[in-house]
């Protein structure tokens, strides 16, 4: 996979985040926390939020850009 299409892909998953993540954090915290696929999702979300709006090298990656 490009370099440019794996930033492609971290854009798109960071919008995905940031549409999603608040909707999943205001649930129920049992429901959440109910299967262990649950918290590494949003473990995962947050932390690939974190990653992404960093800078990089060769440029950044806003969590307002859009796929």
């Amino acid at each position: 996979m490009s370099l440019c299409r794996r930033r492609l892909s971290a854009c798109g998953t960071v919008w995905l985040a940031d549409h999603f993540l608040p909707v999943l954090v205001s649930t129920n915290a049992l429901w959440t926390m109910t299967s262990i696929e649950s918290s590494y999702v949003i473990t995962s979300l947050a932390l690939v939020t974190l990653y992404s709006s960093t800078n990089e090298l060769n440029g950044s990656c806003s969590r307002f850009d859009r796929p």
